[in-house]
C-alpha cells in the first residue's frame, strides 16, 4: 500500500518502465532515444509510449482495487506528428484509458486525480511542456453502462478504433 501514498514514486517507475519498453519494441538503443522522439512528436513513438503507461498503470491500478475488472488503452486523439502537432501538447491528454469495475467509487477517481497530477507534472519536466494540465484521461465504467451502452462504455464495442485491453483481473 505504500505505492498508493506515493504516486510520484509510482509514476516515475511507470513512465522509466514505459520509455524502456517502447525503446525495445521500436528496436532503439535505449530509452534515451525515445525520450529524443517523444520530444519530437513522433507519432510511433507516442504511440508505443501511451500504450505502455497505459499497460504499467492498469497492472498498477488492478493492484491497488480489487473492484477493477479490466483496463483498456484508447487512441482517439489525432496523430501526433511535427512541431505543429506538438503544441497540442499543452492541451490534451497524453494517456487515455478506460476503467471497467463492478462499482464506480470517489476514492477510484481520487486515485486517478492524483496518478493524473503526477504524470502532468512528470511529463511538464521530461517533455518541456510547461503549461501541460493533464497527462492522464482515464474514464471510468461499470457493467450497468457496458449493458446500456452509455458514455465510454460504447468504445468498447468500436469496430472503427476499439480500446486495446492492457490489463485484466483474472478473478472475474
Amino acid at each position: 500500500m505504500s505505492r498508493l501514498l506515493d504516486p510520484v514514486s509510482v509514476v516515475d517507475s511507470i513512465v522509466t518502465k514505459a520509455l524502456e519498453t517502447s525503446s525495445r519494441k521500436m528496436g532503439l538503443a535505449g530509452s534515451g532515444d525515445c525520450l529524443a522522439r517523444l520530444k519530437k512528436c513522433e507519432t510511433a513513438a507516442f504511440n508505443y509510449y501511451c500504450y505502455n503507461v497505459a499497460k504499467e498503470l492498469g497492472e498498477v491500478l488492478g493492484s491497488w482495487s480489487k473492484n477493477i475488472k479490466s483496463v483498456f488503452a484508447c487512441c482517439y486523439d489525432e496523430e501526433v506528428n511535427g512541431e505543429e502537432s506538438c503544441e497540442k501538447l499543452t492541451s490534451f491528454s497524453l494517456v487515455h484509458m478506460i476503467v471497467l469495475v463492478e462499482k464506480k467509487s470517489k476514492a477510484l477517481d481520487a486515485l486517478i486525480e492524483a496518478v493524473d497530477g503526477a504524470l502532468a507534472q512528470r511529463h511538464r519536466r521530461m517533455l518541456g511542456r510547461r503549461q501541460l494540465e493533464h497527462a492522464l484521461d482515464a474514464r471510468v465504467i461499470d457493467d450497468e453502462d457496458v449493458k446500456n451502452r452509455t458514455g465510454y462504455a460504447v468504445l468498447l464495442g468500436s469496430v472503427y478504433q476499439p480500446p486495446i485491453r492492457v490489463w485484466h483481473n483474472q478473478g472475474t
